[in-house]
């Protein structure tokens, strides 16, 4: 789609969704085993029902416990 206004073929919605759930990939997600950064989400809790050809019936289950815009820091992790 070169010269029709849609160069980032999904990529900038995909940098929004992963970063409304508090997540961003610190190497562009060019490595084999990206690393993730961790952050506020938009969402108090967000649900991810992994894909079963890795991960075979499990969720990744992000919970913001007190979310708002002065709650902004991660305490600890569970």
């Amino acid at each position: 789609m070169v010269g029709k206004g849609d160069e980032d073929e999904g990529q900038m919605g995909a940098w929004f969704i992963m970063s409304s759930m508090g997540l961003f990939e610190m190497n562009g997600g060019g490595e084999a085993e990206p690393l993730v950064d961790i952050s506020s989400p938009l969402f108090e809790k967000i649900t991810i029902h992994l894909d079963n050809d890795f991960y075979e019936g499990k969720i990744f289950v992000i919970e913001a416990k007190n979310n708002s815009n002065e709650n902004i820091y991660i305490n600890r992790q569970n």
